[in-house]
């Protein structure tokens, strides 16, 4: 393909009426928010630990967390229990600086808690309680187009498709941003745990990586929903779908960004991790900040990379975010 159809980031975002200007949220999230339970002894199981720390959670909430760090203007579409954890949710989110405007309280479904292991390396174990909660009470009434047509960004993530009717929230907030050419972006965040099943997950997944601009997964998730381990034919299978852009986390490997016209492989920082459970979404909230800026796809992975890393070298996922101050001292850091 010749450099004159080469697509890049920049072009198609600021070819839209949102990446031109804005007079709401620069990013909107959708989904799951909990209360995260992290154990306060490393390594060792569940029924071995003796205490727990208090965080909020959720795929949605740590992306316009880390973004509200960086100076973004986010808000956040979620349901909370009516009672002490949800408070303590809405208002980690209004210290933040975070619109809430659209957050409910729901006074039927306590909210959820989402108990989980501690691990410097690989993965963490966790245990779901209250689910069905609150956010999988999302209705259609819940989503607001004017709120949504306002924003650049709709960040949403797989779980809210697990189950009604918060799945049918999720598709009328897609929906209404793809009418009003609102950026979708989507992580496949994949809980086998929250599915009636594996059929009913991919069926689902594929209709909703058709609404999705900008898509984010582990290669195992990719390989799961894409139909093929190999991952690049899996992140060639979702640009198929309509995405314009696929990002595969491997960890500590780096990541590789795929469009129609190339495909770039980014490093990872090398620095010594704590805990790396808020590793993935905070990569997803560094590299959404990228077309804000207008930056290229390189340069977007690499600070996406920048924020990871500098969020599994300290504890918990949305508290552990850092400011814009403290990802550009750690990239000049490298640059020496």
């Amino acid at each position: 393909m010749s450099s004159a159809h080469r697509w890049t980031i920049r072009q198609w975002f600021l070819s839209t009426p949102r990446g031109k200007r804005s007079n709401g949220m620069d990013v909107i999230g959708l989904g799951r928010f909990v209360v995260d339970m992290f154990a306060g002894e490393w390594d060792r199981p569940i029924r071995e630990v003796d205490s727990f720390l208090k965080y909020p959670g959720g795929a949605p909430a740590n992306v316009v967390v880390a973004l509200a760090r960086l100076g973004v203007r986010t808000g956040l579409i979620s349901r909370v229990g009516n009672d002490e954890f949800g408070i303590y949710l809405v208002d980690f989110l209004r210290k933040e600086g975070i619109d809430t405007t659209h957050v409910g309280f729901d006074s039927e479904r306590r909210t959820s808690l989402s108990f989980c292991g501690t691990a410097r390396f690989g993965d963490f174990p966790f245990f779901q309680y209250g689910e069905p909660g609150p956010n999988l009470r999302l209705r259609p009434a819940d989503i607001s187009e004017g709120y949504i047509k306002k924003a650049r960004i709709l960040f949403t993530s797989g779980t809210i498709f697990s189950a009604s009717p918060s799945r049918e929230a999720g598709l009328t907030a897609l929906s209404c941003a793809r009418k009003n050419q609102v950026i979708t972006a989507f992580d496949i965040n994949y809980r086998e745990g929250f599915w009636e099943s594996r059929d009913v997950a991919r069926v689902h997944y594929k209709l909703i990586l058709g609404l999705s601009d900008v898509v984010f997964g582990t290669n195992a998730e990719l390989g799961y929903v894409g139909g093929n381990e190999d991952v690049d034919r899996a992140a060639a299978g979702i640009l198929e779908l309509g995405a314009k852009m696929v990002c595969v986390k491997f960890g500590e490997r780096g990541s590789r960004i795929f469009t129609q016209s190339e495909t770039i492989d980014i490093p990872a920082f090398q620095v010594e991790p704590f805990d790396c459970s808020g590793a993935g979404d905070s990569y997803n909230a560094g590299f959404l900040y990228g077309p804000l800026k207008g930056w290229n796809l390189r340069r977007c992975g690499e600070f996406a990379s920048a924020v990871s890393a500098i969020v599994v070298t300290r504890r918990g996922a949305s508290v552990a975010t850092p400011t814009l101050a403290e990802v550009e001292a750690f990239l000049n850091s490298y640059r020496r």
